[in-house]
C-alpha cells in the first residue's frame, strides 16, 4: 500500500496518467537488447494500473506549501522554440543508437549550440549561487523495462539510487538533483519509489532491527527491494519534449521506454535545481 512520501508537481493531464506497479522483482531475464542485468538487480513488476484518487492525494504536491527539491519531482514542458531547434536536426528520423551517434557527429556544432540553449533555459531552475555541473546527451535502444546501464554499459542495473556526489545515505538530501528532457519521438517513463532514503533506512531498521553503518546506496536499494518487494513503484509518463527534475540521489528510481519502437533520446543536466 502506498504511503505518504515524495511528491509530484505536474499538470492535471500528467496526474491523470500516473500508474502504479504491484512492486518489484528480481530481473532474471535479459533486456530486449539481449544484454543481461547485473546480479540481483530489481525491476518493477509488469503489472501496471492507474492510480486511485487516494493514491493521487498522497503523490500530488500542495502548491500552497514549500516543496523541497530533495523530496519532490517536477514535470514540465520545454518551450516550443527549443523543441523546434531539435526538430530541425531531424531527430525524428533517427532509427538506432548507432544512427544517433552518426547524426551527432555530423552535426556536432548544432548539438553543442542547442545544448547551450537548453543549459541557458534550465539554469533558471538553479538554486541561487549554484551552477550546472554537467550536461550530456544519452540514447537508449527501444522497448526497455529499465534503461540505466552499469559496468561501462555492459549490464543493466535495474532500480537504483544515484550517488554521483558520493554522499552518505543520511546526507543524500543535500545532493544534486537531475533534470532530464525527452528528446525522442515517443513516450518514456520515470519510475520511482516515493520514499526518500532516510525513510527507506528507517523502514529497514524497523523490520530488521539493525542497519550496517558501512552500507551504501546499493546495499540500501537491495535491502529495500528484498524486504518491501510489494511496495508500489510509481510510473510517470513523459511525452516528447517533456522533462523532469528529480532527486535521483535521494530516491530509488530508473527510466523506462517499454513499448517504444524508436530510440530513447534524452538530454540530462546535473545541478542543485529548485522547483
Amino acid at each position: 500500500m502506498l504511503k505518504e512520501g515524495v511528491k509530484i508537481i505536474a499538470s492535471e493531464a500528467t496526474y491523470a496518467s500516473l500508474e502504479i506497479s504491484t512492486g518489484c522483482e528480481v530481473a532474471k531475464e535479459r533486456a530486449a537488447t539481449g544484454i543481461s542485468y547485473i546480479s540481483n538487480a530489481y525491476k518493477p513488476r509488469d503489472e501496471w494500473r492507474k492510480i486511485t484518487e487516494d493514491e493521487l492525494s498522497m503523490l500530488k504536491a500542495d502548491l500552497q506549501s514549500g516543496n523541497e527539491s530533495s523530496s519532490t519531482i517536477y514535470i514540465f514542458d520545454i518551450p516550443g522554440v527549443l523543441k523546434n531547434k531539435f526538430e530541425n536536426i531531424t531527430l525524428n528520423k533517427v532509427i538506432s543508437k548507432r544512427h544517433f551517434l552518426k547524426v551527432q557527429s555530423e552535426k556536432k556544432e548544432l548539438f553543442r549550440q542547442y545544448a547551450d540553449l537548453l543549459n541557458k533555459y534550465c539554469s533558471h531552475f538553479l538554486q541561487e549561487g549554484k551552477e550546472i555541473s554537467k550536461g550530456f546527451y544519452s540514447v537508449n535502444d527501444a522497448n526497455l523495462s529499465t534503461t540505466t546501464k552499469y559496468f561501462k554499459g555492459k549490464q543493466y542495473t535495474g532500480l537504483h539510487i544515484d550517488n554521483i556526489d558520493n554522499l552518505a545515505i543520511d546526507k543524500a538530501h543535500d545532493a544534486q538533483n537531475r533534470l532530464c528532457i525527452n528528446l525522442g519521438t515517443q513516450k518514456r517513463y520515470f519510475l520511482f519509489v516515493n520514499q526518500p532514503l532516510s525513510e527507506m533506512k528507517t523502514w529497514i531498521l524497523n523490520q530488521k532491527g539493525s542497519f550496517n553503518a558501512k552500507n551504501t546506496q546499493w546495499h540500501l536499494s537491495q535491502l529495500f527491494c528484498r524486504t518491501y518487494g510489494t511496495y508500489p513503484i510509481v510510473r510517470i509518463p513523459l511525452d516528447p519534449y517533456q522533462a523532469y527534475i528529480a532527486p535521483t540521489e535521494n530516491i530509488l528510481h530508473d527510466g523506462s521506454n517499454i513499448g517504444s519502437t524508436a530510440p530513447d533520446i534524452t538530454y540530462t543536466l546535473l545541478g542543485h535545481f529548485s522547483l
